[in-house]
């Protein structure tokens, strides 16, 4: 059988499927970014401090019936990453192979891998252990290896323009195209906040990991949590950090109104 014939019995046999399996990982994604500006939130007042994915997720695990949670939102972290896979792989947006449409693809690869790396994790705090790490991260010894910092230089490129690519989407509500009918206005608002806040984030997370690069003996990869805990060190951070924290928590609105708007094109 032909790929192209492969790939047209897979979008006409399992339509239902992989729509369903895209709406269950959108509000998976959706539930991590309401915790994690939860906790944001709750650090501009003193009670807590910011946490990232992983964090968070460790945060749900001290909860009752955490580990019944966990394995919930590692199955649709899970989904998320087919999902992901699926979008990048069959182009159901019908990006292309243009330069555009591939780096999009490229991206939407990435966060398949990333959200199956974020599954695992739950996974592991269900099962009862975590992953413990020492010495220098993974980025830091990329970049002590021989070309490793050009590696890294194109890492923190692509996070710089997903940055750039979440304000824009939001800015412009560029994500309404892909939506049903609907949202309304208000829960249009809330998803361009969400969106061009999880793009601040991640101009913040491309510049503490370009830092990698000029410091071998970084010990941490960066993440949100990260991003956030650097804006909090700024003056007068706990207003930004409160906007951040707002944001991630309208971010996490959004997958929750993706997960019933969005068009899952197959």
């Amino acid at each position: 059988m032909k790929t192209s014939s492969f790939i047209k019995s897979v979008k006409d046999n399992h339509k239902d499927l992989i729509t369903a399996i895209a709406k269950l990982g959108y509000v998976s994604r959706g539930l991590v970014y309401l915790i994690i500006g939860y906790f944001a939130t709750l650090s501009m007042f003193g009670h807590g401090e910011a946490k990232g994915s992983k964090s968070a997720l460790s945060t749900v695990i001290q909860q009752p019936f955490g580990a019944t949670l966990l394995w919930i939102v590692a199955v649709g972290l899970i989904c998320y990453s087919l999902w992901r896979l699926i979008q990048s792989v069959l182009d159901t947006d019908d990006h292309g192979l243009s330069a555009k449409g591939f780096s999009i693809r490229a991206g939407l690869f990435i966060s398949c891998i990333t959200h199956l790396s974020l599954a695992w994790w739950a996974i592991s705090l269900a099962m009862g252990s975590s992953e413990k790490s020492g010495g220098a991260s993974w980025s830091a010894k990329l970049a002590a290896t021989t070309g490793g910092s050009i590696i890294l230089a194109i890492i923190a490129a692509c996070i710089l323009g997903a940055g750039f690519a979440h304000i824009f989407k939001g800015a412009t509500a560029g994500f309404m195209e892909h939506f049903n009918d609907g949202p309304n206005r208000t829960l249009k608002r809330i998803c361009q906040v969400g969106l061009i806040t999880k793009g601040i984030a991640f101009l913040i997370i491309s510049y503490l990991f370009s830092l990698t690069i000029f410091n071998s003996a970084s010990n941490k990869d960066f993440g949100v949590e990260d991003a956030l805990n650097f804006t909090g060190s700024m003056t007068y951070g706990w207003v930004i950090l409160s906007a951040m924290g707002f944001g991630l928590f309208a971010f996490g609105f959004y997958s929750i109104i993706a997960a019933k708007y969005r068009r899952i094109e197959i």
